[in-house]
């Protein structure tokens, strides 16, 4: 059963202006499945200024870090658990990969059609969410995932993903000696904490101007309805 009406209003929020579409063929497409809709040019990234937009069923166009920008929002404003997400993103992202989600003209049919599905955010040390992957690297450190020490040296990186059962999959990528490597190694958990010398954090590809020492992640106690569901 449709956790909802199919037929609800869609408020479609793109992070792009409409003339990129000239030069981008995947927002393009999705601008022409969206010809009978009224589109807010929101800017990348948005903020504050959004939030007279959110109820009901939202699509939005643009990248994982302007749909983070979006649920951010939401958060901040306890409306997670009110509010549908749809999201048409520009290019197979890490979130897209994750969630199995179309870009282009399907994913205009999924938002307008589509079941939500509750899947699961993280939240830093910090209080920043996550919605579908931090990178941090290189890392020289401790990496300990529920008390678990998955590293306890140097690596590439660490990256950090929502899991639906656990809450957390962490991902250790080792380094390279030469022509020969490590494979990388997963594990799940609840909470992860990443312990290391000055190193890069990229959250759902927003690069962090800052280097960091530290950071840990855990499941977010609210869910992302997100429209993903078959569309028949």
């Amino acid at each position: 059963m449709s956790l909802i009406d199919s037929a609800a209003q869609l408020t479609v929020l793109c992070a792009r202006p409409p003339a990129a579409a000239d030069a981008d063929p995947v927002l393009r497409a999705v601008l022409d499945a969206l010809s009978d809709e009224r589109i807010h040019p929101v800017g990348p990234h948005p903020g504050a200024e959004i939030d007279p937009l959110l109820s009901g069923r939202l699509l939005v166009i643009g990248t994982d870090e302007d749909l983070a920008a979006v649920v951010a929002r939401l958060d901040l404003r306890h409306l997670l658990g009110s509010v549908i997400v749809a999201y048409a993103p520009l290019g197979r992202t890490p979130l897209a990969e994750l969630w199995s989600l179309p870009i282009g003209a399907l994913s205009v049919r999924l938002a307008r059609f589509g079941d939500p599905d509750l899947v699961p955010l993280l939240r830093s040390d910090t209080g920043e969410v996550l919605v579908g992957e931090a990178t941090i690297g290189p890392v020289r450190g401790p990496v300990v995932l529920d008390g678990f020490r998955m590293l306890n040296g140097a690596a590439r990186g660490v990256v950090i993903q929502p899991d639906r059962d656990e809450g957390v999959s962490v991902t250790v990528v080792p380094r390279r000696i030469g022509m020969f490597g490590r494979r990388p190694t997963s594990r799940l958990g609840a909470q992860v904490r990443v312990e290391t010398a000055a190193a890069t954090l990229v959250t759902d590809g927003y690069e962090h101007p800052e280097q960091v020492e530290r950071c840990s992640y855990s499941r977010h106690p609210q869910p992302l309805r997100l429209v993903r569901g078959v569309v028949e």
